[in-house]
């Protein structure tokens, strides 16, 4: 690895093989790089003509949107490391500050990109980013990381928390958007109130044999009636 000022028009931008999390929100970083630059060098590896971003993609991005036309970053060698390295490397450079949605993120991207089974995924991968061992932790994060975009985009704009996201993702995949937009959004409701609510919701259906939106749409219906009354 060496450490050189690349052309930020050498960087491949679109390629989001490595990327994690949410990358939209970057104006206090864009504020630290006008003031006094970029401390910590991104991350690259070189591919093909240009080059690959490890992880950095908020110091690079608010870079190019200032005007910059270079930045100083630390460049691996085309093929110098592993998928897994990769990973180790992203974790490391963002552990301080990465949510538990984007360490679920990162640890489904490193499934994917190297294929261990549960087994070694539980035993040798968990413990590499300080979760503990179990088939319940990682059932955990298997639901996270497939939060629908929605779900994940009020998560990180700071519409729900991570309470609230860990809710919605115990439910079944059909129902987490409506319940996020028509209820936990609509109503601001902090955590104790969404947990009392879904709870409410799931024993309405069960109750009644009613689909989560239809039982929605009569506790709506029923407020608004009150209102007019």
């Amino acid at each position: 690895m060496k450490v050189v000022s690349i052309d930020l028009s050498l960087i491949d931008f679109n390629d989001l093989t490595l990327f994690t999390g949410y990358k939209e929100d970057i104006s206090s970083i864009q504020d630290s790089i006008r003031e006094i630059g970029i401390i910590n060098p991104p991350i690259l590896m070189h591919k093909g003509e240009g080059y690959q971003i490890i992880t950095g993609w908020k110091r690079l991005i608010s870079s190019r949107k200032l005007g910059h036309t270079q930045a100083l970053c630390s460049v691996y060698g085309s093929g110098e490391i592993s998928d897994k390295e990769c990973i180790k490397i992203i974790y490391q450079d963002n552990r301080a500050t990465m949510s538990e949605l984007e360490l679920a993120e990162l640890i489904m991207l490193f499934r994917q990109l190297c294929s261990p089974d549960d087994k070694e995924l539980i035993n040798n991968v968990l413990p590499l980013f300080g979760i503990p061992p179990s088939r319940k932790h990682l059932d955990k994060i298997i639901s996270l990381s497939s939060l629908q975009k929605e779900i994940k985009d009020s998560f990180y704009t700071g519409g729900i928390t991570i309470e609230q996201a860990q809710m919605l993702s115990e439910l079944t995949p059909e129902n987490r958007v409506p319940i996020l937009l028509d209820v936990i959004l609509k109503y601001r409701l902090n955590n104790n109130e969404s947990r009392q609510v879904i709870g409410n919701i799931e024993e309405i259906t069960l109750r009644d044999q009613k689909s989560v939106i239809e039982v929605i749409n009569e506790v709506e219906n029923a407020m608004d009636d009150n209102k007019k009354g």
